[in-house]
C-alpha cells in the first residue's frame, strides 16, 4: 500500500510528524481523524511540498447573514465527525463570493498549522472579536462543534432582535414618507397652478393661502438647491465627525424618556446575552465583559460597560458593584448578578436577564409602534389638511359665491 508522510495536531498546541499505510489520502486523513488526530497534511512520502506561509486576509466585510450559515454548517459537520479541513473544502465549494475565498483561506491556515480561531484572526472584517474568542474558548475544551453551534444560536437570535427594533420602524417610516412626498408635491406642484387665478381675479388673499403661497414659490424656485445642499451638509457631517456625531446622539437617546427605554432594554439585552454564553463557556469574566460591551450599539454606554474591566481586574470588585456605578444599569440587573455571582450561576443570571428585557423590548415596541402611527397618520393629514383649506379659501370668497 502507498505510504503517506502527515503532519497532524494533537491537542490545541502539539504539533505531531508521522507516516502511515493507507489505500488513498482520504483514508489516510479517515485513519488519523479515528485516532483522535486533526489532519493539517497528508501526502506521499516521496512528494515534496513547498507551501508559503499564509497572509494575512485582505476580504472585505461579509454580510451577518452570509456568516451565519456558514458557521451553523461547519458546526453540524465537526459534529458529524467530519474532519475540520474536509469541512472547510466542502463549505468553499457551497460558498459563493467572498465567503468562498474566506472559507478557502480558513482551510489552507489549518492546513498549514493554524487553529482555526487563529485563521479566523487573519480576517478580522469578516470576523468579530467575539466570534474568535468563542471559537478559542471551543478548541481550549475540545467542544469546538458545540461552540459553533451556541454561536450560530446566538447570532441568530441577536438578528432576530434587531429584526424586530427594525420592523417596528418600517411603518411609521413609510407613512411619513409619502406624508412629506405628498405635502411636497401640492406645494411645489398643484399651487403654483392656482398662483395665476388668485393673481388675475385680484383678490386679497387670506393669511393662510398667503403663507401657503410663499412656501410653495420658495420651494418651487430653490427645491434643487435645498435638496443639494441637505446632501452636501450630511457628507461634510458624515466625513468630519462620524464618531463624535454618533455619541452625541447617542447620549442624547439616553435622555429622551421613550429612546431610553428602548436603547436601554436592547443595550441589555444584547450585553447581557453575550457575556452569559461566554461565561458559560470558559471565557474569562475580565475579558468577556470588554467582548460584551462590544456588543452594545450606544456608544455612551458600551464605553461605560468597556470600563468595567478595570473595575473587576485592577480594583478586585465584582460585577454588581462594578455595574451599580453605572447610572444607566436597573436595579433589577445588579440584584440578580449579584444573587447569581453568590451562588455561582453567573451564566444563568444573565441568560435570565436577556430573556426578561427581550420580553419588556418587544412589549415596548408593540406599543411603540401602535401609539406613533395614528399620530404620524394624525400629524400629517393635520398638515394637508391645512395646505388644502388654504388652498380653497380664496375660492369660497369670490364674489361669485356672495350672491
Amino acid at each position: 500500500m502507498p505510504q503517506f508522510a502527515y503532519k497532524a495536531k494533537k491537542g490545541p498546541h502539539e504539533v505531531v510528524h508521522g507516516e502511515l499505510e493507507a489505500a488513498d489520502e482520504e483514508r489516510a486523513i479517515e485513519a488519523l481523524t479515528h485516532v483522535g488526530l486533526i489532519p493539517i497534511q497528508v501526502q506521499f512520502k516521496n512528494m515534496i511540498s513547498v507551501k508559503p506561509p499564509p497572509k494575512e486576509g485582505t476580504d472585505g466585510r461579509v454580510k451577518r447573514s452570509e456568516l451565519t450559515p456558514f458557521v451553523r454548517n461547519l458546526a453540524n459537520l465537526i459534529q458529524g465527525n467530519v474532519p475540520i479541513l474536509r469541512a472547510l473544502s466542502l463549505l468553499a465549494k457551497q460558498s459563493s463570493g467572498a465567503m468562498s475565498g474566506i472559507a478557502m483561506s480558513l482551510r489552507d491556515s489549518v492546513r498549514d498549522g493554524l487553529s482555526l480561531s487563529q485563521a479566523m484572526e487573519r480576517h478580522p472584517r469578516a470576523f468579530p472579536s467575539l466570534w474568535i474568542a468563542m471559537v478559542r474558548g471551543g478548541e481550549s475544551a475540545g467542544v469546538l462543534g458545540v461552540m459553533l453551534e451556541k454561536l450560530a444560536d446566538h447570532e441568530e437570535k441577536e438578528e432576530e432582535l434587531r429584526r424586530k427594533v427594525r420592523g417596528a420602524l418600517v411603518y411609521p417610516l413609510v407613512v411619513l414618507g409619502m406624508g412629506l412626498v405628498t405635502v411636497f408635491v401640492l406645494l411645489t406642484y398643484f399651487m403654483p397652478r392656482l398662483i395665476g387665478v388668485y393673481i388675475g381675479n385680484q383678490q386679497k388673499l387670506p393669511l393662510p393661502t398667503a403663507l401657503v403661497l410663499g412656501v410653495s414659490q420658495f420651494l418651487s424656485s430653490n427645491w434643487y438647491w435645498l435638496l443639494g445642499s441637505v446632501l452636501l451638509i450630511a457628507a461634510i457631517v458624515r466625513r468630519m465627525g462620524g464618531a463624535s456625531r454618533r455619541t452625541s446622539w447617542d447620549g442624547i437617546k439616553l435622555r429622551i424618556p421613550f429612546l431610553r427605554d428602548l436603547t436601554l432594554k436592547s443595550s441589555w439585552v444584547h450585553f447581557s446575552r453575550t457575556l452569559g454564553l461566554l461565561l458559560a463557556h470558559g471565557v474569562p469574566l475580565s475579558k468577556g465583559v470588554s467582548l460584551a460591551a462590544a456588543t452594545v450599539d450606544n456608544s455612551v454606554l458600551s464605553s461605560q460597560l468597556t470600563g468595567l474591566e478595570e473595575a473587576l481586574v485592577k480594583r478586585g470588585e465584582s460585577l454588581a458593584i462594578a455595574l451599580k456605578k453605572i447610572p444607566q444599569c436597573p436595579a433589577m440587573t445588579v440584584d440578580l448578578i449579584s444573587v447569581g455571582e453568590e451562588s455561582g450561576s453567573l451564566a444563568a443570571s444573565l441568560a435570565h436577564i436577556a430573556n426578561t428585557y427581550e420580553k419588556d423590548l418587544e412589549a415596548l415596541l408593540k406599543t411603540f409602534a401602535t401609539l406613533l402611527e395614528p399620530v404620524l397618520i394624525l400629524a400629517i393629514g393635520s398638515v394637508i389638511g391645512f395646505i388644502v383649506f388654504a388652498m380653497l379659501m380664496p375660492i369660497f370668497q369670490m364674489d361669485v359665491f356672495v350672491d
